[in-house]
């Protein structure tokens, strides 16, 4: 069972509080730090060479799983009542035969264990169910491996576009530096 993760938002908290807290020890106003035209171009030109280097498609998969980070797995507690059940089934299947495995796969929510169990009904040969289901894990990494690339493009291309967005600050400010006041 997936369940929110609190300590997510307890980091963005604490990174949001020590800037601020940073801000007004320097007495800075925070208005200066926020720049609609600024933040159009860092974020509009990042998600623009992110769509075009990874496709609409990659990139929604990749907000879809950030989004999925916010849930842990309460995994031990999960991965021990997991075990117990194979432990069962497996003495179940010695009196009733393999035809339970298939009966459980049915039931458990994790698709891995699912397949698993099918091809143990299926009676198929462990080096068999063991290929398989390593086929299965390193195809599950390659997709997450996609993900990731596309977050790391967008930590790529931010920083410059930010450079695009001084220059461009800097332009409007030179603009009307021979009007004083």
């Amino acid at each position: 069972m997936r369940r929110f993760d609190w300590t997510i938002l307890l980091g963005v908290m604490i990174g949001l509080a020590a800037f601020i807290s940073a801000a007004w020890l320097e007495n800075l106003n925070l208005g200066f730090l926020w720049h609609p035209t600024a933040a159009l171009i860092v974020g509009g030109g990042t998600l623009g060479a992110v769509v075009v280097r990874r496709g609409g498609k990659g990139v929604l998969k990749a907000i879809a799983a950030v989004w999925n980070l916010q849930r842990k797995d309460e995994s031990e507690e999960s991965h021990k009542v997991e075990l117990a059940r194979l432990a069962w089934l497996s003495r179940s299947a010695l009196s009733n035969g393999n035809k339970i495995y298939e009966s459980y796969a049915d039931k458990t929510e994790d698709t891995l264990i699912a397949q698993g169990l099918t091809l143990l009904a299926d009676s198929a040969e462990p080096p068999q169910i063991e290929e398989v289901l390593k086929r299965r894990i390193a195809h599950e990494k390659s997709v997450e491996l996609e993900e990731i690339s596309t977050l790391e493009a967008a930590g790529a291309f931010a920083p410059t576009f930010g450079i695009l967005g001084a220059v461009l600050g800097l332009i409007s400010v030179l603009r009307v530096l021979d009007q004083p006041g």
